[in-house]
Parts: structure tokens; C-alpha cells; sequence
């Protein structure tokens, strides 16, 4: 059973257990519940600080008039003095794939509906939720192979080197040498042609597999293009550091602006441009924005990296957790 449920069979320390086993729908269940609780007291949140929540599909007519199509397919037409845009990012789709009900994008896992966990699956990710995707289904006992190109996130390389070394003691596998040449579907598997590190050519088949290659604004369905506002080269909204788009009276935060995609992020942009609004002068300040990596072990960043700091001036002392610390370099 490896490290199944986080390593619940562990005779070494002297925990022993049997027949231990998930029901996905239940799992899948137990999951919903919780998403509705957080919704509904984010929805009391709104009504009690006396502010109009219309459930719908909002469409940008032009810089002062958005409609809004309720779920009863009625349109409301409404004019605004201000507008935030928090639309969200949507996973980035992988490249040169086929359509399959078993190729997956990193959100569609987590809407999965199955009645057993699959024994094998591949996950193909340049960012970190690709590692918290491999890591969550190889905690449930899962046989999980990690195509990794690159984290999202600037780690140091002793903690990156720390994390792939944890991941493989755990059993899962990490092929770290790019993306795999070919992703066939035959019968019921997933096969997958690819080049190990050392450039050997190797095979694998899996149940499935899932693609996490990071994020892009979701800004094609809503008229975004009947305001004139400035995109960037990778199609991200310019924005001030209050989150004013060129259209002065129009921001936007999240993963629509550039920057990492972080829930953290988008709510602290959030309050930044609601204090723009209301004629405040407080500015977006990233320096202690931290980022967290939900793995075994889990990775927090915060502050500046040494790169970044190196850059800036810095004089820096690297704290080295293989080595005593009057040892560590300068």
C-alpha cells in the first residue's frame, strides 16, 4: 500500500490497520457539502453588509452599461459609475492533444465522477497545482507518474531538489526531462511515449491523464472587447498598482492582471481598488504576499527570493538546512 492515506499502514511506528479503502462518491459528497457551506456564509457575508447579489451571467455592452442573464434566461440591463472585473482564470488547455473523457485539464479532476479511484494515472503540469494534483492522488494510493517541466513558483533550488527527492521516496514517479512525445488513447488506457532525463525512450499506459499548465485570464465570453482597455502580450489586463485599467473608472484584479495566480492575490487587489474607488491612496505592495504549495511537504514562499534580492542589492546570508549555520555562504 506504499504511502496510501498518508502512510495510515505504518507498522515501523507501530500503527496498523486493514482494509482500508475510499468511497469516491462519498468522498465526492463530503466535498460538495463543504463548497456549499462556504458559499452560503460567503452569501450572508453580502446580505449583511447590504450589498445586491444577482446571479447571472454579466456582458459588457460598453464602458458605462453591462446586461446581466438571469437563470430564469431574463436580461437585465444596468448601468454602472464603477466596474471591477474578477472574472477568474481558467486552466490553460494543453496543445496539440486530442479530445478524450480521459485527457483532463487540473479543474475537471476535481469535478470527476467516478464510482472507484483509477489505479494509474499521468499528470502532465509546468506549474505547482500540477504537484498538489500528483501528490492528492498519490496520498489515496494511486500510482501517480509527474511529467514536470517547471514550477509556477520561483523555488530556491535546494528546497525544488528536497520536493522531487520527498515526491519520489513516496512513490511517485517524476520525469523531469519535458513533456512526453505522444499521448494515445487505446481501448481503456492512456499510452504515453516520452524520453526519461537520461534520453532513453520509455512507455507508460495510465487510466488517465491530466494536464496542469497553468492559468489564463477568462476574459473571451464577456464583451471585454467593447472597452477600451490595454491587454498585455500574453493577453493579461494592464493595470495600474491600484488596479485601474486605461478605462479610469474600470479595474481589474485576479488572475485576469499579471502576477501569480493566488486567491490571496485577488482579494487583497480586490480591497486595494474598492479603496481606489472610494478615493483612498493605499497602493498593491506584493513584498509579503506568500505562496504555498499544498505537497508533501508543503512549500510556503514569502518575500523576496534570492534572485530577486541579489538583484535589488542585497547583502544576503543563505541559511543551508543541510549544513550548521555558521557554515551556510554568504
Amino acid at each position: 500500500m506504499g504511502y496510501r492515506f498518508r502512510n495510515l499502514l505504518n507498522e515501523e511506528v507501530g500503527i496498523s490497520t486493514s482494509n482500508i479503502d475510499v468511497n469516491v462518491s462519498k468522498a465526492q459528497a463530503w466535498k460538495m457539502n463543504n463548497v456549499t457551506f462556504l458559499r452560503e456564509g460567503i452569501e450572508k457575508l453580502i446580505r449583511k453588509n447590504k450589498i445586491t447579489l444577482i446571479k447571472g451571467t454579466a456582458f459588457i455592452e460598453n464602458s458605462f452599461t453591462l446586461t446581466v442573464t438571469l437563470v430564469d434566461v431574463s436580461i437585465n440591463t444596468h448601468r454602472y459609475q464603477h466596474l471591477i472585473l474578477a472574472m477568474g482564470g481558467i486552466a490553460r488547455p494543453p496543445q496539440n492533444v486530442a479530445e478524450s473523457s480521459r485527457i483532463l485539464k487540473s479543474t475537471e479532476v476535481l469535478a470527476l465522477q467516478l464510482e472507484a479511484l483509477p489505479s494509474k494515472i499521468a499528470v502532465i503540469s509546468c506549474d505547482f497545482i500540477g504537484v498538489q494534483v500528483a501528490t492528492a492522488f498519490q496520498n489515496l494510493g494511486v500510482a501517480v507518474t509527474l511529467f514536470m517541466n517547471d514550477f509556477a513558483i520561483d523555488l530556491s533550488p535546494d528546497i525544488k531538489e528536497l520536493l522531487i527527492q520527498q515526491l519520489r521516496d513516496r512513490g511517485v514517479q517524476v520525469e523531469n526531462g519535458g513533456e512526453p512525445h505522444s499521448v494515445v488513447e487505446k481501448k481503456s488506457a492512456m499510452v504515453i511515449d516520452y524520453s526519461t532525463k537520461k534520453g532513453e525512450d520509455a512507455q507508460i499506459d495510465v487510466d488517465y491523464v491530466i494536464y496542469s499548465n497553468g492559468r489564463c485570464p477568462n476574459i473571451k465570453t464577456c464583451g471585454i472587447e467593447n472597452i477600451n482597455i490595454d491587454l498585455t502580450e500574453e493577453g493579461y489586463i494592464k493595470v495600474d498598482e491600484q488596479g485601474r485599467t486605461s478605462e479610469k473608472h474600470i479595474f481589474a484584479i485576479g488572475d485576469l492582471v499579471p502576477g501569480e495566480a493566488l486567491a490571496q492575490k485577488a482579494s487583497y487587489e480586490g480591497k486595494i481598488a474598492a479603496e481606489a474607488i472610494n478615493g483612498g491612496s493605499a497602493v498593491v505592495d506584493y513584498y509579503a504576499m506568500p505562496t504555498i504549495m499544498y505537497a508533501n511537504p508543503e512549500v510556503a514562499r514569502v518575500g523576496l527570493s534570492v534572485k530577486e534580492a541579489r538583484i535589488q542589492g542585497y547583502q544576503l546570508k543563505i541559511i543551508d538546512y543541510k549544513r550548521p549555520i555558521e557554515e551556510s555562504v554568504e
